[in-house]
């Protein structure tokens, strides 16, 4: 399976209009960002076309929604380095726009939401039930994920849950097929790019792809 060429939009400015291509970037947030970056610079005297070029260089850092080749020919949505309820929303929304066989939404808990722990996980579990066909759960707190999945009728022989990010990894690895699009997220204490390393087509590229790769984090 062929990874997403990215994002592409019209800049309409001074009655003309102006393409925009952001390789290898998906995420419709991004595109709000490319056209903050072309606007600053244009308000400070750059060229118009010499910054939409410079904004069509940008790469995602590693661990924020990275398109990465995954195993038996499936795409891996890195979106790993932390979680908050606005930022797992937009992770699945932008899985949802993404055409494949299967999506299978790999999500962690949200870590320091307080009073909100339980609301926020049950809520993500709704909108994930519509737009996931797995759900595959790490941490103890992930079970209100799955809660608000099946309160919304989703299955729950297609709900998965386990106890570390290691864990997630050895599952997946043994039931990714083919056109399989597979989200990523959770907060950084869950360390969910572990699992993306046990998944990675190339894992020998790991250290420039994937978040939390210095020793002091490995060691963790």
């Amino acid at each position: 399976m062929s990874i997403p060429l990215g994002l592409n939009f019209k800049l309409e400015y001074g009655g003309n209009t102006f393409p925009v291509i952001l390789p290898d970037v998906i995420g419709m947030h991004y595109v709000g960002s490319a056209l903050v970056a072309i606007a600053v610079a244009h308000e400070v005297g750059c060229d118009l076309l010499a910054s939409i070029s410079s904004v069509s260089e940008f790469t995602t850092p590693p661990g924020r929604l990275s398109l990465i080749e995954g195993i038996n020919h499936s795409i891996i949505l890195d979106d790993t380095y932390n979680a908050s309820p606005v930022a797992m929303e937009a992770a699945l929304e932008t899985l949802d726009v993404m055409v494949g066989k299967r999506k299978i939404a790999v999500l962690g808990d949200m870590l320091e939401l307080g009073k909100f722990t339980d609301e926020a996980h049950r809520t993500i579990g709704v909108k994930a039930s519509n737009i996931a066909h797995v759900l595959v759960l790490v941490g103890p707190r992930s079970k209100f994920i799955g809660n608000g999945a099946l309160e919304s009728g989703f299955a729950k022989k297609d709900i998965f849950h386990f106890d570390t990010s290691d864990m997630v990894g050895e599952y997946l690895a043994e039931h990714i097929k083919k056109g399989d699009i597979v989200l990523l997220k959770g907060s950084q204490g869950i360390r969910l790019e572990k699992a993306v390393e046990k998944i990675m087509a190339h894992p020998e590229w790991k250290g420039k792809l994937l978040c939390r790769q210095e020793e002091e984090w490995r060691e963790r």
